[in-house]
């Protein structure tokens, strides 16, 4: 579970059952529920909704009934994946974002509304009678999202990110839950090819559970094609998995398309024994940050992008004004907090060849920014951690850091 996670102690059926009675019928002493149940998972999902969130949502039996712990994983990763890359942005900044197949529930939306104040969501979906349901939740729900929520009819052989037809320029980001199987065999498969029979009731449609021909791949696959068509009109493109060699192939195709320094995220969600994966991936210059947004683990090898953050140890203790003083001699393009020691280069500016160009008066950038680093000391001022914040020249970065290795790992 994510550290801000409600989620993160047990929950307590026979307590939410005292203060909710439509959950209170499900629950079997002391303190257990049937999962298998599909009305008690959708009686603890809508006490999860109301008793964390404040939200009421109609749960329709004869449409997916979202876990609410994941979903609430997936929205505080974006919100994590978004806060780390805007280094100069507060984090109330205004921010819009699109939920690809939002269902009935409009779970999506609700929660990152209700979370975080400065959201606004669009749900599109296919289905009518979702869509139906999906606008009373957001009009029951005003009192806690506001109008921040658009709820979009979408098609078939539509534009899954459709920014044209919304009349929008640019979007923060766009996420998705999308239907994990290839066709309604393959759904049946996949059940019987596990060692246990599900732990979890599942009412899903096969509009909700089926991409025809190539499940979750296939869908993502069509993100990824509309992606390179829209660039960065959306800053952060997401989407969740439910199989790991998904997760490695769609790695291997974005990074087909990106390059070598391309800028994407890997995170896995754990919920008793349910894992998903998330794969977001952008065509700006602004990095993921590691500890928060990628997750390393023998599964994930080779699916995680250059790493971003370097660390380099010190011989003796580091003088905070010593730092500055190495980057203030720098020909910077801009620090936009010297005290935070973030500094924005228009190139390679500590070569010997731009060293001996400044002698001769012939040094020279076109002004644009190359590279963002920030510098943090560690550990009693023995570490400095740097962070690549911007650029796209993987090159760029290694240098910056061997250079300040030099300065540094042997002072």
């Amino acid at each position: 579970m994510h550290p801000r996670s409600p989620f993160n102690s047990p929950t307590l059926f026979a307590e939410l059952a005292r203060e909710y009675p439509d959950l209170a019928k499900h629950v079997i002493p002391p303190s257990s529920l049937n999962f298998k149940d599909p009305e008690a998972v959708q009686a603890l999902s809508r006490c999860l909704l109301q008793h964390h969130f404040s939200l009421d949502v109609e749960l329709r039996g004869d449409r997916l009934c979202p876990m609410i712990p994941n979903r609430v994983d997936y929205i505080l990763w974006l919100q994590d994946l978004l806060d780390e890359t805007a280094p100069n942005s507060p984090k109330d900044r205004k921010i819009i974002g699109l939920d690809i197949g939002t269902g009935a529930s409009a779970v999506y939306p609700l929660l990152g509304c209700a979370l975080r104040e400065t959201w606004s969501m669009i749900g599109t979906d296919i289905d009518s009678v979702s869509l139906e349901t999906a606008c009373r939740n957001c009009e029951k729900n005003q009192k806690i999202v506001g109008d921040r929520i658009t709820i979009h009819k979408s098609s078939v052989d539509g534009a899954l990110i459709p920014l044209d037809a919304l009349n929008l320029e640019r979007i923060d980001f766009v996420m998705c839950n999308p239907p994990f199987y290839s066709s309604a065999t393959d759904m049946l498969q996949s059940a019987e090819a596990k060692l246990l029979p599900p732990l979890t009731a599942c009412t899903g449609t096969p509009t909700e559970m089926v991409h025809a021909p190539d499940g979750e791949l296939g869908f993502a696959r069509k993100m990824l094609e509309e992606s390179r068509q829209l660039g960065e009109r959306v800053q952060w493109y997401t989407t969740l998995f439910g199989k790991l060699s998904s997760v490695q192939e769609m790695v291997r195709e974005i990074g087909a398309v990106l390059g070598g320094s391309g800028n994407w995220a890997v995170t896995q969600f754990v919920q008793g024994t349910t894992r998903r994966w998330a794969v977001g991936w952008s065509f700006g210059d602004l990095r993921a940050r590691r500890g928060t947004v990628l997750v390393e683990s023998v599964a994930l090898a080779g699916c995680c992008p250059f790493p971003p953050e370097v660390t380099i140890r010190a011989g003796e203790k580091v003088q905070r004004e010593k730092v500055r003083e190495v980057l203030r001699e720098l020909k910077t393009l801009n620090t936009v907090d010297p005290r935070e020691m973030y500094c924005e280069f228009a190139g390679n500016v500590w070569s010997r060849a731009w060293r001996r160009a400044s002698l001769r008066g012939t040094a020279t950038t076109d002004g644009k920014l190359r590279l963002g680093v920030h510098v943090e000391l560690l550990e009693g001022n023995q570490e400095l951690e740097i962070r690549w914040v911007r650029g796209l020249d993987k090159v760029l970065f290694e240098s910056f850091c061997e250079m300040m290795r030099r300065k540094f790992a042997y002072s």
